[in-house]
């Protein structure tokens, strides 16, 4: 929680949209998991460090 807090303090933009993408991103798998998990994929292989 404190690492939350901390990254809210130094870009509360940054963390909004994370969590914005977070529950876009969790609507999309319980409407179509396969689509949702497919473009998991997609990302992960784009950006492997994440």
């Amino acid at each position: 929680m404190a690492l939350f807090q901390k990254a809210v303090e130094l870009d509360p933009n940054a963390v909004e949209a994370h969590l914005q993408l977070g529950f876009l991103y969790l609507y999309l798998f319980l409407q179509e998991p396969q689509k949702a998990i497919s473009m998991a994929r997609t990302v992960l292989e784009k950006r492997p460090d994440l």
